[in-house]
């Protein structure tokens, strides 16, 4: 009866690792490289998103535009939900929204901050 003993701790041990993964921030961190500066995309168009990943991070992150407002930045329109970081990169549809400046933000619960591209102007 010792490997039942040894079993409830390893599954005690396992359960602990897990729910503190909804509760602590990784200290992990996701950069954009693309878009890059200056880059332009066009409305209906599809576009890549791709990113470094600094560690293990796993669970998934959103994708989002954005546009500067008066008070900070804005979402505009989520681009992609539900992304594997590791997958280093994501193809987005463009939506049809109003020219001018954006940028690309990625978020995750397990990050401490955000991740942003730099500014990217959009065209219709």
């Amino acid at each position: 009866m010792n490997w039942v003993a040894t079993v409830k701790d390893r599954l005690r041990a396992f359960v602990e690792c897990v729910s503190r993964w909804d509760r602590e921030p990784v200290d992990e961190a996701i950069r954009i490289e693309y878009p890059a500066p200056g880059a332009h995309w066009q409305c209906a168009d599809r576009c890549l998103v791709q990113w470094q990943v600094s560690g293990p991070l796993a669970y998934p992150c959103r994708v989002v535009l954005e546009r500067p407002t008066d008070h900070g930045w804005a979402a505009v329109a989520v681009l992609a939900n539900a992304v594997d970081p590791r997958a280093r990169q994501v193809a987005v549809a463009v939506p049809e929204v109003p020219r001018g400046m954006y940028r690309v933000r990625i978020a995750s619960p397990e990050l401490t901050t955000a991740a942003y591209s730099e500014p990217l102007s959009l065209s219709d």
